[in-house]
Formats: C-alpha cells, structure tokens, sequence
C-alpha cells in the first residue's frame, strides 16, 4: 500500500469537505475535493490512476451520488477504485443500488474520525491485495 493515498472526495457541502480534507490529511492521506459528481467524474477521466479511494456523498443537487457510482461502473479505468458512500439518510433501497454498484461501505453522516481513517485503510488494503492477485 502507498504512503499518503490519494483520496477523492466528492461532497457539495464545502463546509465539510474542508473539515474532512484536514482531518485526513492529518490522518496520512492526500485529499483532492470535487463539489459535484459531475467535476468528481471529471477528474477521475482525467485522473484514471491518481486515486486509491472515493469518499462520495450520497445526496447533491443534479447528481447525486448513486448516478455518480452508476457513472463510474461504466469507466473501466476507474470501476475498480474502492467507493465509501457517505449518507445523512440511507434507505433499504439506496443501499440495496449502493451495494449493486460495488459499493466498499457506506458511512452515516456526522461522520466519525476515527471510522472514516479505519474504514478507508481496509478498503485501501483489500483493493491492494485484489491487484497483487
């Protein structure tokens, strides 16, 4: 496994994309933030083999986070990079698509440091030990 993996987080809420970019950061990680699943899906085209992990909110205006994991199922490049959804609210069914599209786990908002840190390095060893394979 890297040191300082690449995180991508896309989450509309600036407030808390700033509070969990320093948290991680001081976790270890280097953290990229896209404000929508649009420019989230962007620089993963962009930035086919940048990142090791996805932190994606699950509610945002226009694009929410399942159309976003929909997107990147079908972008060969990237389908593969480990996805952590983080949702306010989660029904049955929500989950139900989340894990259909190969989602790692999903996370509650307020999201709690030390869960989010442990959660991200046991999607990052398991992705790894899937490519050495």
């Amino acid at each position: 496994m890297k040191t300082n993996p690449h995180i991508l987080l896309i989450d509309d809420d600036h407030i808390f994309c700033m509070i969990a970019k320093e948290m991680l950061t001081n976790a270890g990680f280097s953290v990229k933030t896209a404000s929508n699943g649009h420019k989230g899906i962007q620089l993963l085209r962009d930035h086919p083999t940048l990142f090791d992990a996805i932190l994606l909110d699950r509610i945002m205006p226009e694009f929410s986070g399942l159309d976003a994991l929909h997107k990147l199922c079908l972008i060969p490049e990237i389908r593969d990079i480990p996805v952590i959804l983080l949702t306010a609210y989660a029904s049955d069914k929500h989950v139900e698509t989340a894990t259909m599209y190969g989602v790692f786990y999903i996370l509650h908002k307020p999201i709690d440091t030390d869960a989010l840190v442990k959660t991200l390095n046991q999607a990052l060893r398991e992705n790894h030990r899937k490519t050495t394979i």
